[in-house]
């Protein structure tokens, strides 16, 4: 009996832990929170605030204010962005390690902080926070669920959240055209409409893929067949592949590369991939290659990767993306 009573003792004691650990954001309609944002703070920053002020509201149905780091602390806030106020609150920040789309989630005595990397951390921390600890639901740009209480309280978090996968796009229809949707799924891609105040998309130069006609131009085969396929020992021009075990053509595609990244400094991804056909290269030097792997594949990834390497010593944040479409 005085086990059972010890053991009641406990939970009730860890169950007290767990709600003094808790913040009540609002109550019965009132709150003594507000949203807290750096004085310099860039727009997809100001925006996470609106939105996060915006989604409160129709869960608690109270409005908080949205203020600088200007104005006197107080204990309740909500700290949104890397402000200077949210830097002491975090002594393990890593701006780094978050890169443009990673985020924290902490609480800190009373105040909640929702911290990311620039552009768009801090609004995929927000957009985190309500789905899977609030329960906000997103099903299309006109359907949502958004859970109504009395009584808002969020647990004591301590989350650092880095996406696995840098560059995220769904070709969805309802995705594609509305933005703000894709921003609330966090995704980053080069065909939504992503403004600034979503934090912009990862930049890719265009084409998208094929782009093998626009690094050497179908144009150059009238003087320089060598640059594109031999096919039943017969150089080849149109829309065909190149001779990718060429070094002049590997020249002449590291040299564009450059040219584009000079002219779009804003690009974090460039594609060098092969045309949409399947009239590969067969010269002795392709064939020994691709016949060493058993596929197309193994001249195109060694072209592709000659580029990345020589880039990678210049602009090291720069992708080179490629397409795997090989027999």
């Amino acid at each position: 009996m005085r086990r059972l009573v010890q053991i009641s003792l406990l939970l009730a004691f860890a169950a007290l832990n767990i709600h003094a650990a808790g913040l009540t954001l609002a109550k019965n309609q009132t709150s003594k929170y507000r949203i807290v944002i750096a004085t310099n703070a860039i727009p997809s920053e100001r925006y996470a605030a609106e939105e996060l002020q915006g989604y409160l509201e129709k869960m608690s149905g109270v409005k908080l204010q949205i203020v600088d780091e200007s104005a006197r602390p107080q204990a309740t806030e909500i700290l949104v962005g890397l402000s200077g106020r949210a830097r002491k609150s975090l002594p393990d920040l890593d701006e780094k390690q978050l890169g443009p789309d990673g985020f924290m989630l902490r609480t800190s005595g009373s105040r909640l902080i929702i911290a990311g990397g620039k552009p768009r951390g801090t609004l995929n921390g927000v957009y985190s926070l309500l789905e899977e600890r609030l329960g906000v639901r997103w099903f299309s740009p006109e359907l949502e669920s958004v859970p109504h209480t009395n009584h808002l309280q969020i647990g004591s978090l301590r989350q650092t959240v880095v996406p696995a996968i840098e560059y995220r796009e769904v070709f969805w229809t309802e995705i594609m055209r509305d933005a703000n949707f894709a921003s609330r799924h966090r995704l980053n891609g080069q065909h939504y409409k992503l403004e600034e105040k979503h934090g912009g998309r990862f930049a890719i130069y265009f084409p998208f893929v094929h782009s093998f006609d626009m690094i050497i131009p179908p144009e150059l085969f009238a003087e320089h067949p060598d640059y594109f396929p031999m096919i039943d020992g017969k150089r080849v021009g149109g829309y065909v592949q190149r001779c990718l075990s060429n070094p002049e053509v590997v020249k002449l595609a590291k040299a564009r590369v450059r040219q584009w990244i000079k002219e779009h400094p804003e690009t974090t991804i460039i594609s060098v991939s092969q045309n949409d056909t399947m009239k590969w290269c067969q010269c002795p030097d392709c064939k020994a290659l691709d016949d060493a792997e058993g596929t197309p594949c193994a001249s195109l990834l060694r072209f592709v990767n000659s580029i990345a390497q020589d880039i990678e010593q210049d602009h090291p944040t720069v992708r080179i993306d490629t397409l795997y479409m090989c027999a």
